[in-house]
């Protein structure tokens, strides 16, 4: 093995990001000696729709006792307090947000997340390191390629994306998706929408929707994403966001003012789970390296922290009984399949559905134009009453 050992650890966390921090966080006052690696310098940019829904920020009073997000989260954040889904017909179907939620800029945000680590636990931090191979042996290697070092652990936590290395050198890596999203992203201000209200339009002939995310101050995030898979006609991601923004009447109206604050930059998105195991022996994968994608709504982050608590939960358990075997750490996926699975292979169907009969759509619009139906599809929609604020039924909705 090439390289001379750095230090050793109880755990190493690939990837700095929501899942890898709050996996940090999560294991404060473990006792274990942990290590956290990311290839970036932060400051870092991380290309989405800047949404912090209700659940991600669920997570962090979990992690964290006391926590008060009004007091605590950055002054850049946008409280989001509505969302509208428009429909090709014209017809929208508002959302109104019981629980908090925001919208902020990553950059903001995971460099909040980060600093709430430095502030609250004892976890070595490793900036503009790139992890380009992990060794498992009697123990886990994980080899730094600038400094040309390992680190070795009892654990691996593979928080580090899509593109996971942990995941590629475990031994038995995620198969390929059956289904993937394209999304391109821009910043704009002047935008004629409200500043609390998360904008969603769907598009003919496009499977997906575009977005407009408020920021504060005037500014927007603003995207278009759609599944690529199974696709009957090829889309140029770049002509159908500039497509949406000139010629779909419904948001060009939005635009009139509008001044762009940035280059459109495009991402793309595992969106279809995953088929194996998201866990083995010594290892874990969380947040994007496990595909935790929502493949109807196209978020991350709350599944991303979500997982990144369980993980340090299965962790702290294998810790305790000095068993770090793939049956051990099965647990995890087992709990990853109880609290996540179930909503996106749900989600999935969905979504599947839709994009094969998108006059779905237009007629679920419809019905919810009645406060009861649509309170009632919410509420099973998304299985809790906690960030769902109900309408009376005698009120109308625009």
């Amino acid at each position: 093995m090439v390289g001379s050992v750095l230090d050793k650890f109880d755990i190493v966390i690939v990837g700095a990001g929501p899942a890898g921090t709050i996996c940090a966080l999560a294991l404060r006052g473990s006792g274990l000696r942990v290590a956290m690696i990311d290839k970036g310098e932060f400051p870092r940019d991380k290309i989405c729709g800047d949404s912090i829904p209700g659940p991600a920020l669920k997570v962090l009073r979990k992690v964290l006792n006391g926590f008060t997000m009004e007091v605590e989260l950055p002054d850049m954040m946008q409280r989001i307090r509505t969302s509208s889904i428009n429909t090709t017909s014209g017809k929208a179907v508002q959302i109104i947000w019981k629980g908090i939620a925001f919208n902020c800029r990553r950059t903001i945000f995971d460099q909040f997340l980060l600093d709430l680590v430095k502030q609250h636990t004892n976890t070595h931090i490793y900036l503009g390191e790139k992890v380009d191979r992990v060794v498992f042996n009697n123990h886990v290697a994980v080899h730094l390629e600038k400094s040309d070092r390992y680190l070795k652990c009892d654990l691996v936590i593979g928080c580090d994306g899509a593109n996971s290395v942990v995941s590629k050198n475990s031994g038995n890596p995620l198969t390929d998706l059956t289904e993937s999203c394209i999304a391109m992203r821009a910043y704009f201000k002047g935008i004629d929408s409200p500043e609390d209200c998360n904008a969603f339009y769907l598009l003919k002939n496009v499977p997906g929707y575009f977005w407009m995310f408020p920021l504060g101050n005037g500014h927007f995030n603003v995207g278009i994403g759609f599944r690529t898979s199974n696709s009957r006609k090829k889309l140029n991601i770049k002509e159908e966001f500039k497509n949406a923004i000139e010629e779909n009447p419904l948001i060009r109206e939005k635009f009139r003012k509008a001044e762009k604050l940035s280059n459109s930059e495009a991402f793309s998105l595992p969106m279809g789970g995953y088929r194996g195991r998201i866990s083995g022996e010594k290892y874990i994968l969380a947040g994007d390296a496990a595909r935790l994608i929502d493949p109807l709504q196209g978020h991350g982050i709350d599944k991303a922290m979500q997982s990144g608590f369980l993980a340090a939960q299965q962790a702290i358990r294998c810790f305790h009984h000095l068993d770090f075997s793939s049956k051990r750490i099965s647990e995890y996926d087992q709990s990853i399949a109880k609290s996540i699975g179930k909503e996106l292979r749900r989600n999935h169907r969905i979504m599947k559905l839709l994009a094969a009969q998108p006059w779905l759509i237009n007629l679920i619009a419809v019905l919810t134009m009645n406060n009861s139906i649509k309170n009632s599809f919410l509420r099973r929609f998304y299985r809790s009453r906690e960030f769902i604020q109900e309408l009376p039924a005698s009120q109308p909705v625009e």
